[in-house]
């Protein structure tokens, strides 16, 4: 896994991922509809452009709904992000090419007492944009397992090193 650095023992989630295909091919998988599918969810409205709202389906209904704060293609992007049963939150994405690939700085801020349940779904959906964005998608039900499993292997309270 080309996690290269994690931390979540604060409100905020952060994480650098390293991802061996061009900015250009990691941002169309942040960004458009097709690819979101593959590793985030279901793109039911809005777009994911400057100053536009959207609304991500993340399965059975379960909806979040986002606007797009900060956008500098394909190098930055920014929006807010509410699921129902919970308080505004703020993600962000840098990209960095870094030889044959791209480097990718997520965070998640925000979030409170969250920070730790997020930390392994975030883990398993940049596994998922990962696998996507090189060509080879996971299928959608080995989300639950992968998930199960980075929350054994960083039992609440610890982090990768």
């Amino acid at each position: 896994m080309p996690l290269t650095s994690f931390d979540s023992l604060d409100p905020t989630v952060r994480i650098r991922w390293r991802v061996a295909t061009t900015p250009q091919r990691l941002w169309a998988g942040l960004t458009e509809p097709r690819m979101l599918g593959l590793w985030l969810g279901t793109l039911t409205s809005g777009s994911i452009a400057p100053d536009a709202s959207f609304v991500v389906d993340h399965g059975g209904g379960y909806a979040c709904r986002s606007t797009v704060r900060s956008m500098r293609t394909p190098f930055s992007l920014g929006y807010s992000w509410r699921f129902p049963d919970e308080q505004d939150t703020d993600v962000t994405w840098g990209l960095e090419e870094d030889g044959d690939g791209t480097v990718l700085t997520m965070s998640h801020a925000g979030l409170g007492g969250l920070s730790r349940s997020y930390r392994d779904g975030w883990l398993t959906h940049l596994t998922f944009l990962e696998a996507a964005v090189i060509g080879h998608p996971l299928p959608r039900d080995m989300f639950w397992p992968l998930h199960g499993t980075f929350a054994a292997l960083h039992p609440t309270g610890t982090d990768p090193a």
